[in-house]
């Protein structure tokens, strides 16, 4: 589900490689084979380098999430993780402090869903759709989902123009 188009680069280059080598080696020539073998390399780890690292990062990082926050409000906004703590998304924010919430402590729940009844600005990196799922029941209906990534979402108390809705 995560290829794309671009598979067609290692694809052909390695299908190449393949061909070129069987060539040699009914020619006997060890080293074209070997040439050949090491182009091969190249051009996957080029493309694993070039197009696949970064797409990896990207499903990793939460920088699209945060980008779902205006960057004014940073130094304004509560915001907090629920359960698993990812460091980029307090870097990518530029929030000063995050404040982990997590379902293993009693009483962080019920702290969660009263920041994010408040009127303060709150936002919340979900990890898991069965903690997202307990949030909503948790908070009542007063939760906004910004966005989603893989299994995190942030979701925030107060909607505005900034941020686009989400599932």
């Amino acid at each position: 589900g995560n290829l794309d188009y671009w598979i067609v680069v290692p694809a052909v280059g390695a299908g190449v490689a393949v061909f070129a080598m069987r060539t040699s080696l009914r020619r006997a020539r060890r080293v074209s084979f070997l040439g050949w073998a090491v182009a091969s390399f190249v051009v996957v780890y080029a493309f694993l380098i070039g197009h696949t690292a970064p797409v990896a990062y990207e499903r990793m990082s939460t920088r699209s999430l945060a980008k779902l926050i205006d960057p004014a409000e940073a130094s304004v906004a509560t915001f907090c993780y629920w359960t698993y703590r990812k460091e980029s998304f307090q870097f990518y924010t530029g929030a000063n402090e995050v404040r982990k919430m997590r379902r293993s402590r009693s009483g962080d729940l019920e702290a969660l869903a009263a920041m994010l009844s408040s009127d303060r600005r709150t936002y919340c990196l979900v990890s898991g759709r069965d903690r997202l799922e307990e949030l909503k029941r948790a908070c009542g209906g007063r939760l906004t989902i910004l966005g989603r990534s893989g299994q995190r979402w942030v979701v925030s108390n107060l909607s505005s123009g900034f941020h686009q809705e989400g599932s």
